[in-house]
């Protein structure tokens, strides 16, 4: 998904992590051996959550069925099925991101969610949320689901609320996101937001994330005034409240893009924070993200003729094409970065019979 609403700050291989996770295998397997049921049903929300939110979704994934297995068995933790819902829910939220799972692997892990909030009794509310999304990036797979992106959203707004439901700020950022990409409205989007953008309400992040929303928007319809007052207000926010730059590196690295327009020197610096992080992050996709902004960035240091840069670049990203000097040419670093996102835009579009990524990759947008 483009928008990634629940990016968390975890994002990079932990060997504390794995470590836990194999602690957790070990107890879950003791309390059933047991016939601790309650205390295997918790433990395996742990394992879920650690999973998901510290490595690669891959285990959470194979344990679900599990976890829910034992909570079939036992009718008398019905209560527990919250949190087989919710396992299922952080890992769709994250799943397209993953390569290892082909397009078909997506599409049955949809419908098997949509399935599980009919069978343990929950609205379909988050199902479709994400559903609209989801399509946003596959419209091929409209006919697939017999639902287009309209209907989808549609039904998300009027499905009833209930505890699966996300918080009031999130899906407020989430009807941001369609009014602008969908619809094509930002009046109406800005009148959703602008309770938040007055705090009278608030959110964990938002308005950090919808400021970057409507900064996006005004990108892409090349209005650079607006762009850069959403940009610069996004990045206060993010700033002041997530300050470690490990964290939220895919909205960071389209803010630094959109900064260097006006702001090289702020751009640049921003990009400094995060080069040393995006090697290693899990998330293949917030990877290109990175690597997608930083070579447009590059591409509008070129026009006008940026000086060169002194950089610590990683190996992982750099290859043989480091410099014990530290001094790469701005033409340099905009191929370095170029083909950087392009092996990986190539992966997904393979994955899912497109060439969208390398579209956007090879799109420039020069706002005025």
């Amino acid at each position: 998904m483009e928008h990634q609403h629940l990016e968390d700050d975890y994002l990079y291989e932990d060997e504390d992590a794995l470590s836990e996770l194999r602690e957790l295998r070990s107890k879950i397997d003791y309390a059933r051996k047991n016939g601790e049921i309650e205390r295997a049903l918790f433990l395996y929300m742990d394992y879920v959550h650690c999973d998901v939110f510290r490595l690669y979704c891959k285990n959470a994934i194979r344990i679900l069925p599990e976890f829910m297995e034992l909570l079939d068995q036992h009718p008398e933790y019905y209560e527990h099925r919250i949190n087989v819902m919710i396992g299922y829910k952080w890992v769709i939220s994250a799943i397209d991101c993953f390569l290892w799972y082909s397009l078909d692997d997506l599409v049955a892990f949809y419908k098997q969610y949509h399935d599980l909030c009919l069978k343990y009794g929950y609205s379909l509310r988050t199902y479709y949320q994400f559903l609209w999304d989801f399509l946003d990036s596959h419209t091929e797979l409209q006919n697939t689901f017999g639902i287009t992106i309209k209907e989808a959203h549609y039904m998300w707004r009027n499905e009833k609320r209930d505890r699966l439901t996300d918080s009031e700020s999130i899906e407020d950022d989430m009807e941001v996101l369609y009014c602008l990409i969908i619809e094509n409205d930002p009046e109406t989007a800005l009148s959703i937001i602008s309770p938040y953008f007055n705090e009278q309400k608030k959110g964990r992040e938002i308005p950090h994330h919808s400021y970057f929303l409507f900064a996006s928007y005004y990108y892409q319809h090349k209005l650079l005034e607006p762009m850069l007052k959403n940009a610069k207000l996004s990045l206060e926010f993010y700033d002041r409240d997530f300050p470690d730059y490990n964290t939220y590196i895919s909205v960071r690295s389209q803010l630094f893009l959109f900064l260097s327009f006006r702001y090289p020197q702020k751009a640049v610096r921003i990009f400094k924070k995060i080069l040393p992080y995006a090697p290693d992050c899990q998330s293949l996709f917030v990877r290109m993200v990175f690597y997608r902004s930083a070579y447009k960035m590059f591409v509008q240091f070129e026009k006008i003729g940026y000086p060169d840069l002194y950089l610590d670049l990683p190996r992982k990203i750099s290859g043989n094409k480091i410099k014990s000097s530290g001094k790469y040419t701005v033409t340099e670093l905009k191929k370095l970065f170029y083909d950087r996102a392009k092996s990986i835009a190539e992966k997904y579009d393979k994955r899912d019979k497109e060439t969208r990524h390398i579209d956007k990759l090879n799109e420039i947008i020069c706002p005025e």
